[in-house]
């Protein structure tokens, strides 16, 4: 279902059986889930997002956008709120990324890309770099759209905003139109 960075060097990519990613690395190791531990980070997590503010949603399994636009004088302190964040996290033996954004859609963006905490400005040529730098799996998209697009060739945002809409609209449908939205920020 998913791998990390050391598996794709070896060949190892989403989509394999386990005999298939053995048969390209012998030292793979394969975690499997604990709903209990789960549970328990996803709880974790919300009940740091809640001491920043009520305003807070859990969008996917490890994901909370914080809606921050009534937290006084949050501004000029979001770098230092974020590290703050992340260190509550840690201290739950959590790994946290941090985005602030103007928008939740480049928060989670920006939370993708963070080290452990990234502020983005809309619209600057800084934002822009960052995105296009940025995996096609950083938008989630549908496993058939993934695909599509690991054939296509295209592994960063960069490449797929530059994909022509109208075209996107007739292979893609709805979705490719929205992941392309989402990919320009």
């Amino acid at each position: 279902l998913h791998v990390n960075d050391a598996a794709r060097r070896h060949g190892v990519h989403e989509g394999l059986t386990a005999s298939q990613a053995q048969a390209r690395s012998a030292r793979i190791l394969f975690l499997h889930r604990d709903l209990n531990e789960e549970n328990r980070a996803q709880q974790d997590l919300l009940d740091c997002a809640t001491l920043w503010t009520p305003d807070c949603e859990a969008t996917a399994p490890g994901l909370c956008v914080l809606d921050l636009s009534r937290v006084r004088d949050i501004a000029g302190r979001r770098e230092h709120c974020g590290r703050q964040m992340h260190e509550h996290l840690a201290q739950r033996r959590l790994h946290a990324r941090v985005g602030f954004a103007g928008n939740a859609d480049l928060a989670v963006l920006a939370a993708h890309a963070a080290d452990p905490v990234l502020v983005l400005r809309e619209h600057t040529d800084d934002t822009d770099r960052l995105l296009a730098r940025l995996p096609v799996g950083a938008l989630r998209p549908s496993p058939e759209v993934a695909e599509t697009l690991r054939l296509w060739g295209i592994r960063t945002l960069g490449q797929f905003s530059q994909l022509p809409r109208q075209g996107l609209a007739t292979r893609l449908g709805a979705e490719g139109l929205l992941l392309h939205d989402l990919a320009r920020g």
